[in-house]
């Protein structure tokens, strides 16, 4: 079922990369996997007429600003808002 309260997904295709020297980690495919899969699973919950709450969890710093670069893009649009 979508809605399980913890699912992990595996991204075969991506491969984590170092940016301007950095120590941290960021997988592109992995961010945007996530991006797509946030925005399914808003629309499906819209047209059940149900709220969740989505938690994303990363250890590195860089993933995670890539992460808010994407979802900052998508929070401000219409749908997102």
């Amino acid at each position: 079922s979508l809605l399980r309260p913890c699912l992990f997904y595996d991204v075969t295709h991506g491969r984590g990369s170092h940016r301007g020297g950095s120590v941290s980690y960021q997988n592109i495919h992995e961010a945007l996997f996530t991006l797509q899969l946030y925005e399914l699973l808003q629309r499906v919950t819209e047209l059940a007429g149900i709220k969740v709450s989505v938690g994303i969890i990363t250890p590195y710093k860089l993933q995670l600003k890539f992460l808010h670069r994407e979802f900052d893009v998508v929070l401000k649009s219409d749908e997102g808002k």
